[in-house]
């Protein structure tokens, strides 16, 4: 949790940072002001989605409504041809909380050699699970070029964006919602459960103004290569909504 909590203080200085630096030019400030926008450079995002499994194995109970993903991150920005440039350079700081839904009757757990093994849950131990899931959240940094029909520092106009990000694992754990002896429950375990510490991979992104739809992937294993039972190589994709605070 302390790791988590110093992510977003880092993330969190990367903003004030912002808030203290001169933008050149007049023509972000004017439309800035008129969208009740604050005028800082770059970009705040928050980011909604759903996670998806590509190789997914046999055992795993993929279950997609349980799948979500949470990203907030800040991008400065770093016009490529001059402060009229419809090109930009976007390096930034990112949290993102992925997890990905097991259904109602399966978890994660370790064997006495310490792989990772699906374990299935019964209704004698938990009674009535309503979900279960694995949750992993990482710091990531993110490094995109954008394109922006009405230039980079203008929040309006049709936008297209590619890059990548690298990212460093700070928490994992599993989580069980179930309903025993007339009480709801809620039963968490922080454990790496091998998912990998590192990742890396591209995303893209394309919209209008401040609202824009984003498609990630992962390229990398979600585990340790050879830490599962059974053997897997998923990995992990993510589709979603991205909104542009300012």
């Amino acid at each position: 949790m302390k790791r988590i909590f110093l992510a977003i203080a880092l993330v969190l200085s990367l903003v004030t940072f912002g808030f203290g630096q001169d933008v050149e030019g007049t023509s972000e400030k004017t439309i800035n002001e008129k969208l009740g926008m604050p005028n800082l450079p770059g970009d705040f995002l928050v980011e909604f989605g759903w996670n998806f499994i590509n190789n997914k194995p046999s055992d795993f109970n993929y279950d997609f409504w349980n799948s979500r993903s949470f990203n907030v991150a800040y991008l400065y920005e770093i016009p490529l041809a001059g402060k009229s440039s419809k090109f930009s350079f976007h390096p930034g700081l990112a949290i993102s909380v992925e997890s990905l839904g097991m259904g109602t009757n399966q978890t994660l757990g370790l064997n006495s050699g310490g792989d990772t093994e699906f374990i299935s849950i019964s209704g004698s131990d938990y009674g009535s699970v309503r979900k279960s899931l694995v949750r992993a959240t990482y710091l990531d940094i993110p490094l995109e070029f954008r394109y922006s029909t009405r230039g980079y520092n203008n929040p309006k106009g049709f936008k297209v964006a590619v890059g990548g990000k690298f990212g460093y694992l700070v928490g994992a754990k599993t989580k069980i919602k179930h309903n025993q002896d007339g009480q709801t429950k809620i039963e968490k375990k922080k454990e790496r459960f091998n998912i990998s510490e590192f990742r890396y991979g591209i995303y893209g992104r394309v919209g209008f103004g401040w609202i824009n739809v984003f498609y990630y992937q992962n390229l990398n294993s979600f585990f340790d290569t050879g830490k599962v039972v059974g053997g897997t190589d998923m990995s992990t994709s993510e589709v979603g909504l991205s909104f542009s605070l300012f």
